[in-house]
């Protein structure tokens, strides 16, 4: 095995760069030395940066060759972190950095002796599958937050935010220190370009100061740290020699001292936008469309380097691509899915609060709004005011009017308090919710997490209100960590700006993890076991100490094997009780001497022995392919109709880049549950998806999209006696039978993206949905809308 470069041949690599850039060959005279840059290994504890400051500018072009370079500070002495931390760096990293009065530069030189480069021409964000690099930039220093500016070899941008707090060491980010618990939603303006090399590949990055928010000091300190992700191999390395054994990743970053004269100009962004839609659907002639143009703007203003005032009217929300699929046919609450409109991304990071007590996606079609986000000394502060349209309301008749609010305030080198208010208002109908929270980390492996909330609630003349608690102790330890929790969520809490997707309960929650670590070289690089207890308990009965709704009891054992393969083991036993307020408008349908009559349903006390094994295999990031399949076999619980039942599930993912420029991923979901009483089929989803993408070039792409959802459900049946079950209709009261339904929809997306940067756009698109009676016969397809659209904005930088 090759190892990394030394040293003394990377300051011998550097002299001989200075030497090519110099106005011709000659010895390396006095003045001359004096341009060898510095070097910070990370490896040597080499953390506290002096970058130059240079009155002059590059051309981003992915050649490293202007003059300035051979005096920039270089960092290299790279360490592995995944998945097995403090060892040396196989594959040599240097990343260059030095700053002028309007941004900062870095360039990559990433060598690679070992396997192929995985390098494509992908669109923004989609650069997970290829090798990468990561600039984490802290610019306040605080190391609870860091903006991402990542890269491909080819320079396509992936960026984003990555935060601390929202895991723990035995179940979350400290437990792997995983680098995909970043935010990608947010975008940035920078450039990059980048290309392959003979020793690997090299990038060039420029990121205006226009684009961050810093502190209003002059000299002043910022945080920073490297990633490199290495495909060949699965391997994950730092810049800074960080450990898994830290409650913190961020609070192990280096530091970028003695910035000066750091120069924003006016911070002022226009974002004009016109969108015109064209949906259709059956109508008395046919099918008819209606065509709806908008026009509207976004703008952003930078009122100090830390806080920025933006201002939307008349936005467009919509979304270019639908959500991804989820198995909803057991399912008895409400389904989470990402924010992914523009004007909520900016700043979304301030709005970050425990329990999603903040969720954007509750404002549906907003007519205009503001916010402030940024931060005041050691606070940070995002503030949004929107106003909703009238169908977003549940009267149909009032505006929503929404007002967020959350601070976050940080305390010593790494704890935070914060606190957050909501507020709906719709005509004399209210919904507020106070929170108060803190994050105290210690002695590096711990923390505590506390929260509790209030909400008051009147819809209709009726109010209720209720709290929200929740208290989280952690450990993140190199082979031992643990993650215990308890949250508690009164039945009359209520969030219409938030997500609490289920309330009335009690989850206490026991994560304890093990991790053994193999040597240099052996087959099994990392073995990981999570222990899990966990239960849920009605509000009232966990205070009165009665049985619990639910336990579980898992053992995931998770096995890194040489060369990025990845195979997960998840035995899970749990038992449930069956919650009556949930059956409350069940009813049984019986037949006696020809006689129909309508029973209570008696629901069933609880299941238990629900036993199953889950697995899942994932290969490497192949030059060309990659996959990962799961199942799970054994018992669940059926809810619909109270009982345990047989179940099967499917999952599959297979990612195509056959070229640089071609991309296609198939997924595959499949779930069935059988009754246990009679092995009769209960329920059955079956999802495929097709997307493929055409990259173009790096600002444009066309993408095709293709999901087929057939969901159904056998006619409920009572358990105990096999007759027909009723359900009470919630509009009229009336019962109706619970009969076998099917849904079969298909949907196909098509789009013509050009994006340069962020905030310029041409969108052209079509899309349609389709169902019919039988499953994949596509013979009968049955169109129920459809749509064209065109999105036309550009970026005005002042």
């Amino acid at each position: 095995m090759d190892q990394p470069i030394s040293e003394h041949r990377m300051r011998s690599l550097l002299l001989r760069l200075v030497l090519t850039l110099s106005p011709c060959a000659v010895p390396l005279t006095a003045a001359l030395a004096q341009q060898v840059p510095s070097v910070y290994s990370g490896r040597q504890g080499q953390l506290a940066v002096r970058p130059l400051r240079v009155e002059a500018t590059a051309v981003v072009d992915g050649m490293l060759d202007e003059e300035v370079w051979a005096r920039a500070a270089v960092l290299t002495g790279f360490s592995q972190y995944q998945p097995v931390d403090g060892l040396p760096a196989v594959d040599s990293t240097a990343v260059l950095v030095w700053y002028a009065p309007n941004g900062i530069y870095f360039g990559v030189r990433a060598f690679e002796s070992h396997g192929v480069v995985n390098a494509t021409l992908a669109d923004r964000d989609r650069i997970d599958n290829d090798d990468y690099v990561q600039i984490l930039l802290d610019a306040f220093n605080d190391r609870r937050r860091a903006l991402v500016f990542g890269v491909n070899p080819l320079g396509v941008q992936g960026d984003g935010i990555r935060s601390e707090g929202g895991g723990g060491g035995a179940g979350g980010p400290g437990a792997g220190g995983r680098f995909d618990d970043v935010d990608l939603n947010p975008d940035f303006v920078y450039e990059s370009k980048g290309r392959l090399t003979d020793f690997g590949y090299e990038v060039e990055i420029y990121v205006p100061f226009k684009s961050l928010r810093f502190q209003g000091v002059d000299p002043q300190t910022w945080a920073i740290n490297v990633i490199r992700k290495v495909q060949h191999s699965g391997y994950e390395n730092t810049w800074t020699p960080a450990r898994r054994a830290n409650a913190s990743f961020l609070a192990q970053s280096g530091t970028l001292q003695d910035l000066t004269g750091l120069h924003r100009g006016l911070v002022m962004d226009l974002n004009p936008f016109a969108t015109g839609k064209a949906l259709g659907s059956e109508g008395e002639q046919g099918w008819e469309y209606d065509v709806t143009p908008e026009i509207g703007v976004n703008g952003r203003w930078g009122i100090t380097p830390g806080l920025t005032l933006a201002a939307t009217v008349n936005p467009d929300f919509s979304q270019v691509e639908a959500d991804v699929g989820q198995v909803t046919v057991n399912e008895r609450f409400a389904v989470f899915f990402p924010e992914k409109r523009p004007f909520f991304l900016e700043g979304i990071e301030q709005f970050d609060s425990p329990n999603t007590l903040i969720y954007t996606r509750r404002i549906v079609n907003p007519l205009g709004g503001a916010k402030l986000t940024g931060k005041i000394g050691r606070t940070n502060v995002g503030l949004l005011s929107a106003v909703d349209d009238r169908l977003s309301s549940l009267s149909e008749e009032d505006h929503p009017w929404f007002n967020l609010l959350r601070l976050r305030h940080d305390v010593g080198e790494n704890s935070t308090i914060g606190g957050t208010y909501t507020d709906r208002i719709e005509g004399s109908d209210y919904n507020r919710v106070v929170s108060a929270d803190a994050r105290l980390v210690f002695a590096k492996l711990y923390y505590v997490e506390a929260q509790v909330a209030q909400s008051w609630t009147r819809i209709g003349g009726t109010a209720v209100s209720g709290p929200l608690w929740e208290v989280v102790a952690d450990r993140t330890g190199r082979h031992w960590g643990f993650h215990y929790s308890v949250k508690g969520v009164d039945p009359d809490f209520v969030t219409r700006s938030g997500f609490v997707n289920r309330t009335g309960i009690v989850e206490p929650s026991l994560f304890n993890r093990l991790t053994a670590y193999g040597a240099p070289g052996s087959f099994l690089e990392n073995y990981t076991v999570f222990f899990r207890t966990a239960g849920v308990w009605r509000y009232d009965d966990f205070f009165d100490f009665r049985s619990p709704l639910e336990t579980t009891v898992s053992a995931r054992n998770s096995f890194t094997l040489r060369g990025g393969w990845e195979l997960v083991l998840d035995p899970e036993w749990e038992t449930a009780a069956f919650d009556p307020a949930f059956y409350e408008g069940y009813g049984v349908e019986t037949v006696s001497g020809g006689v129909t009559d309508t029973v209570p349903f008696v629901t069933p006390d609880r299941v238990n022995d629900v036993f199953a094994v889950s697995a899942e295999l994932s290969t490497p990031e192949f030059p060309v392919f990659s996959a990962s399949v799961g199942v799970e076999m054994g018992k669940d619980v059926a809810y619909f109709e109270p009982q345990r039942a047989n179940h099967w599930a499917l999952s599959t993912t297979v990612t195509l880049r056959p070229t640089e420029q071609l991309r296609a991923e198939i997924r595959y979901a499949y779930d069935a549950l059988n009754r246990e009483r009679d092995g009769t089929r209960l329920s059955t989803a079956h999802i495929p998806r097709l997307k493929v993408e055409y990259q173009i070039s790096r600002p444009i792409f066309v993408r095709f999209v293709g999901q087929y959802s057939s969901q159904e459900r056998d006619a409920l049946r009572d358990p105990r006696t096999d007759d027909p079950i009723l359900i009470e209709n919630r509009v009229t009261g009336e019962p109706i039978a619970a009969t076998a339904r099917a849904v079969n929809d298909f949907r196909v997306d098509f789009l013509f993206s050009f994006r340069p940067n962020p905030g310029t756009v041409v969108f052209v698109g079509y899309g349609a949905s389709m169902t019919e009676l039988d499953a994949f016969e596509f013979g009968n397809l049955e169109r129920t809308q459809d749509g064209f659209f065109v999105k036309l904005s550009y970026l005005f930088r002042l």
